[in-house]
């Protein structure tokens, strides 16, 4: 990719480094149920050949770090990504997150790069807002702001998710909180809730609020499969992985997280052990993505793309592709009236007009009048159609 040029579709994802799962040792400390933990932070095995590869070098990993168990832990083993094949398919959801840490070169970069024809949702934390609290999005994309935007004295919004206006049925979920947006998408048995969410690091103000949200679903929401992605901004040696064993939030500021996923059964799409911010010399994972059991099932690639980090931001974009047939409307040709051949066209009128003798006509009620309107106005637009060529919009336009 050339940074800030024009997008192509032929993009690669990056390579980056993954740590094997089976590093990871248990903290000392007490936590809700490391059993039931472990289980949701398990990571599914990708379904297809696509994922051959990147399975069977994390097998090498695990036989290298059984060797190595007496000594120094072994070196990040380094793997390609998962490929991109299913990006371009409609029976696929795609979903790109990232921090963009309120930089607004950060994204611009990014709304000029991703494709609308390419991807279905963008879920931005720390979004680069403008003197009224708006983003820059092009035309291609329904902006979804936390629900307290309208209301007096919010505090400051700190996650927006982006919609392609192609996908046919998306609604806004109240969540009184401004960290969190939250969407339902599809239609049964694709139907999906979508929480974008950012987590302060100094308190549990934004996991509070989404609890008491969850609480005060009926039981037909609670059925319908969920994901949460975003920056939590919490450390565990759950997902942190072996190198970052020593890294762990205060307990009183992981344990609400972890009581959230046990209660609501989510699982850790996200792979254990892949960082998902590097700020100098420091790879951390900060950010997320959790899943119902049933999204889980469907999930194609869950990573991240290192390529595709905007220069100004030390946070990692990460993909998430699950197989769902949600439905899109169909991009209509339009008439490119700058082709008319207007020459043609006033001859069709006059013809028309002659044909019809309506100039003749003697006109005595208001019937007369509109008759004769109407088919002056059908042969207006009859020629139109013959004389103006069609073209489909582009996909994807710089904003």
């Amino acid at each position: 990719m050339e940074r800030g040029g024009q997008y192509s579709s032929k993009l690669q994802p990056s390579t980056i480094i993954r740590r094997s799962s089976t590093q990871v040792e248990e903290h000392n400390q007490p936590t809700p149920d490391h059993t039931q933990l472990r289980r949701n932070c398990t990571s599914p095995s990708p379904p297809g050949n696509a994922h051959a590869t990147a399975n069977k070098q994390r097998d090498t990993s695990k036989q290298e770090d059984t060797t190595n168990q007496d000594h120094q832990p072994s070196q990040p083993q380094r793997v390609n990504m998962i490929s991109s094949q299913y990006r371009n398919s409609v029976d696929n959801l795609r979903i790109f997150q990232i921090n963009t840490r309120k930089s607004p070169d950060a994204h611009g970069e990014l709304i000029n790069t991703l494709s609308p024809d390419e991807w279905d949702i963008i879920a931005i934390q720390e979004p680069a807002l403008n003197s009224i609290e708006n983003i820059r999005a092009t035309q291609n994309w329904q902006v979804f702001y936390p629900c307290t935007k309208v209301t007096d004295n919010h505090s400051k919004l700190r996650a927006v998710t982006l919609v392609n206006v192609k996908i046919s049925y998306c609604e806004q979920v109240r969540v009184a909180s401004s960290d969190i947006v939250s969407i339902l998408i599809g239609q049964e048995p694709n139907r999906m809730y979508i929480y974008n969410i950012y987590n302060d690091s100094t308190n549990n103000d934004t996991l509070e609020q989404l609890a008491k949200h969850l609480e005060g679903q009926r039981p037909i929401e609670r059925q319908t499969q969920s994901i949460w992605l975003g920056n939590f901004n919490r450390h565990h040696h759950m997902w942190e992985g072996h190198a970052n064993r020593h890294i762990r939030s205060p307990r009183d500021k992981i344990t609400p997280l972890l009581n959230l996923i046990i209660e609501h059964g989510m699982q850790q799409l996200l792979p254990a052990g892949i960082p998902t911010r590097m700020e100098n010399s420091s790879e951390t994972r900060p950010d997320n993505v959790w899943a119902s059991e049933g999204i889980v099932r469907r999930t194609i690639e869950c990573n991240t793309w290192l390529e595709w980090r905007p220069n100004t931001t030390d946070h990692l974009p990460i993909v998430t592709i699950i197989e769902a047939r949600i439905e899109r409307s169909q991009e209509e040709a339009r008439p490119n009236y700058k082709r008319t051949d207007w020459e043609k066209f006033r001859e069709g009128v006059q013809a028309g007009i002659e044909g019809m003798n309506m100039l003749s006509l003697e006109l005595e009620s208001i019937e007369d009048i509109e008759d004769v309107v109407d088919k002056l106005t059908e042969c207006m637009q009859e020629n139109l159609r013959k004389t103006t060529p069609v073209s489909k919009p582009a996909g994807f336009q710089k904003p």
